[in-house]
Formats: C-alpha cells, sequence, structure tokens
C-alpha cells in the first residue's frame, strides 16, 4: 500500500468518525424533543414526543370554566400546537446532520428518488376547509368567559 493511499484511508476513517459523531448527536437530541403546546391563554399544556406520541396533558382549574365544545377545541389547538413544535425541534436537533455535504447529497438523491416514485402514484383527494368561527374563541385575546352558567347556557 502506497502513503497516498494510507493517508486517503485515514482521511476516510477521520471523516466516517465525524460522520458517525454528528449521527449519535442528533439522536441524543431527538429523544430529548417534547413539544408543547398551549391554548385558552396557557390554562392547557398539551405535550408530545418527537414522533407525536401523546406525553401529557394538562388542565388548569380555569379550563373548567369552558363549555364541553370549547374546551375540546381548545384541547385539538393546543395538540396541533405541540406537534409543530416537536417537529421544529426535530429540524433543530439534526441540522448539524444534515448540514454535513455527505449526507446532504444523499438526502437529495432520497428525495429525487422519492419525487420520481412519487410523481407516478395518485394525487392526493383536495382537502376542504371547515368555516372559520364568528367572534373571539378560546384562546383568543380579545375573548372573554361568560360571568355565569346561565350566560353560557
Amino acid at each position: 500500500m502506497t502513503t497516498d493511499q494510507d493517508a486517503e484511508d485515514v482521511k476516510f476513517e477521520a471523516e466516517l468518525a465525524e460522520l458517525k459523531a454528528k449521527q449519535a448527536r442528533a439522536q441524543e437530541n431527538l429523544a430529548k424533543v417534547r413539544g408543547k403546546g398551549t391554548a385558552h391563554n396557557g390554562h392547557i399544556v398539551f405535550e408530545v414526543d418527537v414522533s407525536g406520541k401523546f406525553l401529557d396533558l394538562k388542565l388548569n382549574p380555569q379550563a373548567g370554566d369552558l363549555r364541553l365544545e370549547d374546551l375540546e377545541s381548545s384541547i385539538k389547538s393546543a395538540a396541533r400546537a405541540a406537534l409543530a413544535d416537536a417537529a421544529k425541534q426535530a429540524q433543530e436537533a439534526v441540522a448539524e446532520l444534515v448540514a454535513d455535504p455527505v449526507v446532504g447529497a444523499k438526502m437529495r438523491e432520497i428525495q429525487a428518488a422519492a419525487g420520481s416514485v412519487l410523481a407516478g402514484a395518485q394525487a392526493p383527494a383536495p382537502t376542504v376547509k371547515a368555516p372559520a368561527p364568528n367572534g373571539p374563541q378560546p384562546g383568543d385575546e380579545d375573548y372573554e368567559q361568560p360571568a355565569s352558567w346561565l350566560e353560557r347556557a
């Protein structure tokens, strides 16, 4: 073996060790991801892990003042916010690994291959959005809770 080949082998092993270290840090960071979402002025807190698995739901006593429909809506809103937060944290957790030129090139290859496979797939059905509710909603800054149960009825 030549000294040039030895130098190339050493360089390759060092790059491989660096890539493995980045991958280990990314896995460690992903394991720590906890997405949190709140609603109803922070009285409802929903928490998920990096995969979107439900971890916790906290309801402060003020959340009990909501009508059932508003409580359901607020919990769903907090859950969506928690999922978005977890996704953002996951991107940050793998940023160093994805920024690596070797990983970036491989990801582009995978995306190109997936794009050509998906291009032949059937287009997804259009989604229909529900109309937005009128007036302020729980969690909005100008939402005012009815003073008594009579006003809510």
